[in-house]
């Protein structure tokens, strides 16, 4: 958790793009925040999370992917705290690309290594596991089907953001989000049938 929090705190304070459920978090906290002026990018991704799993819930209902809203409140908190933790840090030209790069790379193995020790799964997860169910135990397909899911509700949120307010829709989604779509969705579970069996990843949540 601590490794994931970290990568999308890198990726956020980096501001090169983020990820679709990170750029959902992010232009969802801009438009909360024109009537919740103290709400956090944390508290909103709490909130997106927990949509993730009314979602997972409306396509296969299963009470124990529940246990993700808890686990989506510590990921919120934690997100915030990591994001507290580097504010001295100075991104720039220089040291931004570095740290969305590792960002990049950090958050995937981190939801991996949730997934594997047996915890109680990530929000988005939750989806794949419930889209598994409905396209038979095509991991491949369910995991493109989440992704597109995922990065939907992104285009939506940053839209109704920049529509909305002074948020840029650039600052969730743009080419390195792209990037980081085509690594969460076509490469990583690729590279992971290298070192973890296939789409093991997934399958164990189902």
């Amino acid at each position: 958790m601590v490794i994931i929090s970290y990568g999308v705190a890198f990726m956020i304070k980096a501001a090169y793009g983020l990820s679709s459920i990170d750029a959902a978090s992010l232009g969802l906290k801009h438009l909360l925040a024109e009537v919740i002026e103290t709400i956090t990018i944390g508290e909103a991704t709490i909130i997106v999370n927990i949509l993730l799993v009314l979602i997972s819930e409306a396509i296969k209902p299963s009470l124990s992917r529940l246990l993700a809203i808890p686990v989506s409140i510590v990921f919120g908190k934690a997100l915030d705290g990591a994001l507290w933790t580097i504010n001295w840090f100075e991104f720039n030209d220089i040291t931004g690309p570095i740290f969305f790069c590792l960002g990049g790379l950090m958050t995937p193995f981190g939801s991996a290594f949730v997934v594997t020790a047996d915890f109680p799964p990530l929000a988005g997860d939750t989806v794949v596991a419930s889209l598994l169910y409905r396209f038979k135990g095509n991991a491949s397909k369910a995991k493109t089907t989440a992704e597109i899911l995922f990065f939907s509700m992104a285009v939506l949120f940053c839209a109704l953001a920049d529509i909305f307010t002074e948020f840029k829709f650039t600052d969730g989604l743009n080419m390195y989000s792209f990037f980081l779509f085509g690594i969460a969705s076509l490469f990583f579970p690729k590279f992971l049938s290298k070192v973890q069996g296939g789409y093991e990843y997934v399958q164990l949540l189902y």
